[in-house]
Order: structure tokens, then sequence, then C-alpha cells
């Protein structure tokens, strides 16, 4: 069983979630084209601050072992979108939506190396 309660105040959203074996607050807060966001568990702590510029959306974000990855998203309208994430020495996720059609790649990064590649495609039909 888990018990999630949210909270919306102006330009601010409060989320609890808790469950017998775990406990999460977030908290995230708008202002014009920026907001911040914090999720916090007893095990884990991050910020995330993102960033609007037209069509395009940057989010970096930090964690408590001191990881940091970024987040690039560009609307491409109607729907449609590119993102890409990349958490250094990982992996780089690039993700493009085209009206029902969205395609998936997946590498692993390890310093200037790339591997492990993967790459899929979905379609969603409506009977």
């Amino acid at each position: 069983q888990e018990v999630v309660v949210k909270h919306h105040m102006g330009d601010t959203d409060i989320k609890l979630t808790a469950s017998k074996d775990s406990q999460e607050v977030e908290v995230e807060h708008k202002v014009d084209d920026t907001s911040i966001k914090l999720v916090a568990s007893a095990d884990n702590q991050e910020v995330t601050l993102s960033r609007k510029m037209g069509d395009d959306t940057i989010s970096p974000t930090i964690n408590n072992s001191g990881d940091v990855s970024v987040a690039w998203e560009r609307d491409l309208g109607d729907d449609n979108s590119i993102s890409a994430v990349l958490k250094p020495n990982e992996s780089l996720d690039v993700e493009w939506k085209n009206d029902t059609w969205t395609a998936k790649v997946n590498c692993g990064v390890d310093a200037t190396n790339i591997d492990g590649v993967s790459i899929s495609t979905k379609r969603d039909v409506n009977f």
C-alpha cells in the first residue's frame, strides 16, 4: 500500500509519497520559464534546475552522490519532440516522438567510448 498526497500553492507543487518501506518528498517551484525541483528520500536527494528557451528545455540534475546529468528536450510541435539525457561515464538516451511513432537509442558512455548501443522503435495503433 502506498499513500500519495499532492498540494498546489501558487507556483509551488508538493508531492509526498509514503509506503511501509519508503518515503519521498518532491517539491517543484516555477517562475516564468525556469523551475527548480527537489526530490528527497532517506537514501537519495537530487536537485534539477530546468530552463525553457524557445522550443528547447535544458535541465541539469545533481544528486547527493555528486552524480550529474543533463537533459535536453526540443518541442517539434503537434506533440512531437526529441529529447536526450546524458549521464557522464554512464549512458546517453535519445528519444524521438513523431506522431504515433517513438524511436529510442540507448548507449553506454565511458569517457570517450560508446558501447552497448540499443535501438528500438514503436508505433501506437488505436482501433
